[in-house]
């Protein structure tokens, strides 16, 4: 499974809204707040015996040719790329998803999530949305939640 943020062709027309976008920290988009996350499965291999670990499906090395947008909510056109099983819009009008590996020691094998999304309404009658960042704005609403994945 892959998951990921992107902004949806027809992005204007669907919104009513232009977003130029810009680079915010570490280098991601912190000015458009109509990303969707989109879910695909992918099969990458052969079919994966239970009883047998050598049978596992390997890891998909490099996912960039999966990173494509919707039409809009429309996810058929997905179903066509390589391997890909199901592709689903599971979230609207997120700003950002940032997933990684803490340092901590204490805390071995901590994956840490950052959702943040902001209100779209509100946000545009006192800021330039689409071109002004939007990450640490008081009308964004941030998720910080950690797992602790056991394979």
């Amino acid at each position: 499974m892959l998951y990921y943020l992107v902004v949806p062709k027809g992005h204007d027309k669907l919104y009513s809204s232009s977003c130029g976008g810009g680079l915010g920290p570490d280098n991601y988009d912190d000015r458009c707040p109509h990303k969707m996350l989109v879910r695909k499965v992918i099969d990458s291999g052969p079919p994966t015996d239970p009883t047998d670990e050598t049978s596992e499906e390997k890891i998909l090395s490099d996912v960039s040719s999966y990173l494509t947008s919707p039409q809009g909510f429309n996810t058929s056109a997905m179903l066509g790329e390589s391997g890909v099983e199901r592709a689903e819009v599971k979230a609207q009008s997120l700003l950002w998803m940032r997933i990684s590996p803490t340092t901590s020691p204490a805390w071995s094998g901590e994956i840490e999530v950052d959702l943040r999304a902001t209100s779209f309404s509100e946000a545009r009658r006192v800021s330039a949305v689409g071109t002004a960042p939007l990450a640490d704005s008081p009308l964004t609403t941030q998720y910080l939640f950690s797992v602790f994945p056991s394979n």
